[in-house]
């Protein structure tokens, strides 16, 4: 998360946060959903971490993905070695990322 808006998350906590794990769980949806990648509805878990080793405030989310999914016909579908990984240059996935209510241009 970029510093201003870290900022702003010390004093509205509940707003930005909420947008943070929205943000998280909706690009997670995104991806798993791709035939390309998985092409299932899969769930996760997210933690929030407001503070980095350093001790300054560094609001981020680790996330917990199974690799498993549901399909829309019913069945379980297992995720290949890596399949999140290969999302990282999707195009569609970049400009998703970008537009998050976070991203600011310079």
């Amino acid at each position: 998360m970029p510093a201003p808006i870290a900022a702003i998350a010390l004093r509205n906590k509940a707003v930005v946060y909420g947008i943070l794990f929205k943000a998280a769980a909706e690009t997670t949806r995104v991806i798993a959903a791709d035939p390309r990648h998985l092409g299932a509805e899969v769930g996760m878990i997210a933690v929030l971490h407001t503070w980095g080793q350093n001790l300054f405030h560094h609001p981020h989310l680790h996330c917990s993905v199974p690799g498993v999914g549901m399909s829309p016909e019913g069945r379980w579908i297992t995720c290949r070695r890596g399949f999140f990984r290969e999302a990282n240059g999707d195009p569609y996935i970049v400009r998703l990322i970008a537009t998050a209510p976070w991203s600011m241009s310079c």
